[in-house]
């Protein structure tokens, strides 16, 4: 989980471009908008992580000895380029071609982790996961806060015989909420608010030293299908999955604002806020809500050890183009 640090440094370097230029309301809103509409394809994937076990059955809760395991799932799911590059030059008017080459090429790593558990179904041939990560830093410039939580039903369609894989399909609900501030990371920003305030003549709103604020939040079905080898100290799988996200993305800068040098007053908030920003006196940002259906390929392997299961995997986002690994231990029968 410390990997989430990470990430946030890699938001602080890009984000620490500032603003070159001023923008007006329509561009910072629009920038925020695309971020959200890219994002919409990407969270999913990161909401998937947890419950990332290689065997795709483990067998049922009456069997002698009962099958169950708990153990811990990390990993990371990148934010590709595409959006990152639309934040930085549509909504903050700066110019992406400062972004490091490694950014563009693998994207922004966007950790999570969780500890996660499995029982056996009783008759029937199923099991029931359930997992759980939480995360709150407050290092130097940096306040971040993560939570991931979901759950999942599997049920084996075919046991494995011979070379013929163990096959199953599965249920489950996946949610994650990322909110991180950034301190110290953005230059004094000026936005032409003339279309909201009307009239003629200059209308900016002046954010001196502001913290760049970014909150994601994600609700997930899940469908997915498994097939795994179990080859006595090893055991690969293959998967596909879809998921229909509902999410939420915040994201904008935190200071004292002003209005053509003065203090903004109620009523210049509240035109602001017909305008659908998120103004408080102390910042100004945009919310959208998105929704995406998506799809994803899966894999990995797992080693089979005495009272212990390793499992390495990876996972393709393939609407949004994004990577992600995982590596998980746990104790199970």
């Amino acid at each position: 989980m410390k990997k989430f640090v990470v990430w946030l440094l890699a938001l602080c370097f890009v984000a620490g471009m500032g603003f070159s230029q001023a923008v007006n309301l329509d561009q910072y809103q629009k920038g925020i908008e695309d971020f959200a509409d890219d994002l919409a394809t990407v969270l999913p994937l990161n909401a998937s992580i947890g419950l990332n076990w290689n065997d795709a059955y483990i067998g049922q809760i009456l069997d002698v000895p009962p099958h169950f395991g708990i153990g811990v799932t990390v990993g990371a799911t990148s934010i590709p380029y595409a959006p990152i590059k639309n934040l930085v030059e549509d909504a903050m008017g700066g110019d992406s071609t400062d972004i490091p080459s490694y950014i563009k090429n693998l994207g922004v790593p966007v950790p999570a982790g969780a500890i996660d558990a499995r029982i056996g179904g009783f008759f029937l041939p199923f099991d029931i996961g359930v997992k759980f990560g939480y995360l709150k830093l407050d290092i130097s410039d940096v306040e971040a806060e993560y939570l991931l939580l979901g759950g999942d039903v599997r049920y084996c369609l075919l046991e494995q015989l011979a070379a013929i894989p163990k096959i199953s399909v599965g249920v489950g609900f996946n949610y994650m909420k990322a909110d991180a501030t950034l301190s110290g990371v953005l230059d004094a920003t000026t936005i032409d608010a003339a279309s909201a305030f009307g009239g003629s003549g200059t209308h900016e709103i002046r954010i001196s030293s502001p913290d760049l604020y970014l909150e994601m939040e994600t609700k997930v079905i899940d469908f997915k299908v498994q097939a795994s080898w179990n080859l006595l100290i090893v055991e690969p799988s293959l998967g596909l999955g879809a998921s229909y996200g509902f999410s939420k993305v915040a994201a904008g800068a935190e200071s004292k604002l002003n209005h053509n040098g003065a203090p903004i007053t109620s009523t210049e908030i509240a035109l602001l806020e017909d305008e659908g920003f998120d103004v408080d006196g102390k910042g100004i940002g945009y919310t959208k809500n998105v929704s995406a259906l998506t799809y994803r390929a899966f894999g990995g392997v797992g080693f089979i050890l005495p009272f212990v299961r390793l499992d390495l995997g990876l996972l393709y986002g393939i609407n949004a183009g994004s990577w992600g690994a995982t590596f998980g231990g746990r104790f199970q029968l």
